[in-house]
């Protein structure tokens, strides 16, 4: 008895339709990536200002009105996703007469999520000389974020801010909000990180602080999220599926003469484009490793279990001629 086959008109007619349903796939996947990166590019590329309340996002930068006026720039620039801190430059322009401009210091707290302890926070207090200045710092402050779910990582920085001045004994005394705004100190918050994006900026109030944290009494308190730009996400699931697809039409369809040499050499290839694929310095296990790993091990295992049907089918046709060589 022979095993039924297929008619060849409904192999090529599954064939045809496979490969349509590939390339509309395909396509798909290509036309997201194209969407995703316009979509980016036709967005503001320059930094995004916002006022120390988040209350709105600012478009003309003015000097304020006040009896010293200074406006303090705080400009997230970039994130390390290995060492968990935000990169911030500090910078203050003044607007007073020449030899009037007193001191005044402001504190940044990196302040820890809920959840931790606030021993975690960490705080740095920038010096502003008297003079006119400019004056600029650059300092690291601790964020929260999971940079093992790479693409799809997000990050907060919860940032307290106060200003002080000295007293006549030199001691530093923080400012009401009120005096902040009559000496004329105007402190705003910027990002221009290239590697992230700020997807929302929201006061912290005072209620929904930690009891240790009410204590230190901020001016101000946001808090920040970052996550990657869509075309980062997008585009590296497209290359992770692409690379799948390779390895898989590889193993399926090439000769078994070809077939080590060929599935070893594409397996191989996936692993080197996981450092393509891991855009980030987080040296930790990330969701792509693990889809990296688990795909080219399925693939390891389908080119064995070719192997194994090549032999089997080998050794019972080797069996069934053993019959026909006997009679002759």
């Amino acid at each position: 008895m022979t095993e039924p086959t297929r008619a060849p008109g409904q192999a090529k007619r599954a064939a045809a339709w496979s490969t349509w349903a590939l390339v509309a796939l395909v396509a798909l996947l290509i036309a997201a990536v194209g969407f995703s990166l316009y979509r980016y590019f036709s967005s503001e590329v320059e930094a995004q200002i916002y006022t120390p309340t988040a209350d709105r996002v600012i478009d003309d930068i003015s000097m304020p009105t006040g009896t010293d006026p200074a406006i303090v720039t705080v400009t997230i620039r970039e994130i390390d996703e290995e060492e968990q801190v935000a990169r911030i430059d500090v910078v203050t322009l003044r607007a007073c007469p020449p030899d009037t401009c007193d001191p005044f210091s402001l504190m940044l707290y990196g302040m820890p999520n809920t959840r931790d302890s606030w021993t975690n926070g960490r705080s740095v207090i920038v010096e502003v000389p008297a003079g006119r200045g400019p004056f600029d710092a650059t300092i690291d402050l601790p964020i929260d974020g999971h940079p093992e779910f790479f693409p799809f990582d997000d990050y907060q920085l919860h940032l307290g801010v106060s200003v002080s001045e000295e007293d006549a004994r030199g001691v530093p005394l923080p400012m009401t909000r009120e005096e902040i705004e009559a000496r004329g100190v105007r402190v705003i918050l910027a990002e221009l990180i290239p590697t992230h994006e700020t997807r929302a900026v929201e006061a912290i109030p005072m209620e929904e602080q930690r009891p240790e944290l009410q204590a230190l009494e901020f001016d101000y308190a946001l808090r920040m999220t970052f996550d990657r730009p869509d075309y980062v996400e997008v585009q590296t699931m497209v290359m992770l599926f692409a690379a799948v697809l390779t390895v898989l039409i590889t193993i399926m369809r090439k000769s078994f003469d070809q077939l080590l040499v060929g599935a070893t050499g594409v397996i191989l290839g996936i692993w080197g484009m996981r450092s393509y694929l891991i855009q980030t310095d987080y040296q930790g296990l990330t969701i792509i490793g693990m889809l990296v790993a688990v795909f080219g091990g399925i693939g390891l295992v389908l080119v064995v279990t070719r192997i194994a049907l090549y032999l089997t089918r080998r050794s019972e046709k080797t069996r069934a001629d053993q019959p026909n060589s006997g009679s002759a």
